[in-house]
């Protein structure tokens, strides 16, 4: 459950797509097919999730029930832009795209049959976590599993019946069923409960057996099959899993290139032929306008791609779009990265888009880029005047809280000026004030045990202050949580987060949130060691904080 996005993104830690249907009449088309294991026999219990192209399978449109015997069908009314994901046990859910035209494909069936692959299990285990009912399913909370001499884990519980889910078995960080199960239930998130019951007087005792988990060497999995009629989507599938998968490997090099000390904003992944396959795709006219145009989005889509036939992929690509076309909502970065292509008419393009697309989200993200450019440049009008434009047309939306928290001219914390009056306490009674922080470079944090977006940050702080920490460098990070125990209950489960830790009662209407207006989490400042502020916002989140810091620390 997981993407890669632009930098920006950090700044739009609410940002949601909007959908992108086309207005159709109601003819049903019957979707059909068979939803196959890894090796190749029907699933026995699955799930067939609709949502929109760039929907979320954990908020669907519909969801489907698969048959005994893997076989599913569901009336979809009218054409647009969709994606049907399939899940089963034991196995990783895979989407596969459906455009339909709403003329030309009214009423006729598409018969669409996938196999899927099994989950990506570890080679080894050195350690298993179990969740389940009676923790809520809380990844913090986690119980580790016993080893035994043959190399199976157990978990004594004390219930009647559970349902569970195991943690560390695949490369990747989620929860998934076990071997050990007498039925399973979806989770709404991609993944399944395994559920076990009490036998007789005997203790219910969970057992995980790695010898019991599906394996393969069939790299061609997940795939899907479509029926003559809809060849093209088979296309689209294709082309669509090999894009993700290369996010994910991008994503992969990104982590690894980084963690060697190289900077992200430098940083270029290696696609190798995929690049020149959806081209060749783009061009071919045999292929549905639209599904060319959304070709065309994910060849711009493509993160951390350095191209060396830019000319050709740009015209290639306003062949097909217009500035108002839907297909640019699909991928987010797709419009950034065209606009970064167009070099010395990037501010231009990222203008036209913010001024003419229909879709809000977008725009907002063009603006939060122009903003990006314009405060690099150092140019303080140019700064006000994408503030006040962003003020007027994006002030009522939640989602630029942060976009104007950051951009705006009279706001108490400024980049070279010195940080207003604070005063902290640290979750052991320390005082901390301005006077004590100076002689270091500090950088302070706000952040929430249960708020995702401030927890995806404290990998990156730890790296941080492993690498920097011997140079005159401290994180001061300040909870906002509800009550000082909550903050130290987590940090307790996270040891290797050793840097200084304060507690700000009261959340945003306490004493530092007010002083430096802080309106929104995560928004990080960095302090010079005379007092003044260095750098705030987004240069100090995730990939960014270490090259920003690398700037200031020499």
């Amino acid at each position: 459950m997981n993407q890669i996005t632009h930098a920006l993104f950090f700044l739009l830690t609410f940002f949601l797509i909007p959908s992108v249907l086309i207005a159709q009449p109601r003819t049903e088309t019957p979707i059909r097919g068979t939803v196959l294991q890894y090796d190749g026999k029907p699933v026995k219990i699955g799930n067939v999730i609709l949502t929109e192209f760039n929907g979320d399978y954990e908020n669907p449109i519909a969801n489907f029930s698969v048959g005994a015997d893997g076989k599913y069908e569901f009336p979809l009314k009218g054409g647009g832009y969709y994606k049907v994901w399939f899940a089963a046990p034991n196995h990783q859910i895979f989407g596969v795209p459906l455009i339909l035209d709403s003329l030309r494909d009214a009423g006729a069936p598409v018969s669409l049959t996938v196999q899927l692959a099994p989950y990506d299990y570890k080679a080894t285990f050195d350690s298993v976590f179990i969740i389940g009912d009676w923790n809520k399913f809380n990844f913090e909370t986690a119980s580790p599993m016993l080893k035994q001499p043959n190399g199976t884990f157990i978990y004594d519980l004390n219930a009647e019946r559970a349902a569970y889910q195991l943690l560390g078995i695949t490369t990747r960080k989620k929860s998934v069923n076990g071997t050990m199960s007498e039925d399973f239930i979806y989770d709404n998130a991609g993944d399944y409960y395994s559920i076990v019951t009490k036998k007789g007087n005997a203790p219910l005792v969970i057992e995980f057996n790695p010898a019991l988990l599906p394996r393969t060497s069939d790299k061609t999995l997940p795939k899907a099959s479509f029926n003559a009629r809809y060849a093209y989507l088979q296309e689209l599938s294709r082309l669509t899993t090999r894009f993700e998968t290369h996010l994910l490997n991008a994503q992969d090099g990104l982590e690894r290139w980084t963690k060697s000390g190289g900077f992200a904003s430098i940083y270029i992944h290696n696609y190798g032929d995929f690049p020149n396959d959806l081209l060749k795709a783009i061009r071919n006219e045999k292929l549905p306008e639209a599904v060319r145009q959304v070709l065309a989005t994910m060849l711009l889509a493509l993160p951390y791609y350095s191209p060396n036939n830019t000319g050709e992929i740009i015209s290639t690509v306003e062949r097909l779009l217009a500035i108002k076309y839907p297909m640019w909502s699909l991928f987010p970065d797709a419009v950034l990265n065209y606009a970064k292509l167009k070099g010395k008419e990037r501010e231009l393009v990222l203008r036209k888009f913010a001024a003419q697309t229909p879709d809000r989200g977008l725009q907002l993200q063009c603006v939060a880029e122009l903003a990006l450019l314009a405060k690099a440049s150092g140019d303080t009008a140019k700064i006000n005047e994408v503030y006040r434009g962003a003020l007027k047309t994006l002030g009522d939306m939640k989602e630029g809280v942060l976009l104007l928290q950051e951009l705006n001219p009279n706001k108490p914390v400024l980049e070279g000026k010195p940080l207003p009056p604070i005063e902290l306490k640290t979750l052991d009674g320390k005082k901390l004030t301005n006077k004590t922080l100076r002689g270091k470079y500090v950088l302070l944090d706000f952040w929430m045990s249960w708020y995702a977006p401030t927890l995806e940050e404290r990998r990156f702080l730890a790296d941080a202050y492993t690498r920097f920490k011997n140079k005159n460098f401290e994180i001061v990070s300040i909870s906002f949580d509800d009550k000082p125990a909550d903050a130290k209950a987590f940090l307790d489960k996270h040891p290797d987060f050793k840097w200084t830790q304060c507690f700000a009662e009261k959340r945003y209407d306490s004493d530092i949130a007010k002083r430096l207006d802080i309106q929104s989490v995560p928004f990080p400042i960095l302090i010079a060691p005379d007092g003044k502020v260095l750098a705030l916002g987004v240069s100090l989140r995730q990939y960014q904080l270490a090259e920003t810091l690398s700037k200031f620390l020499k």
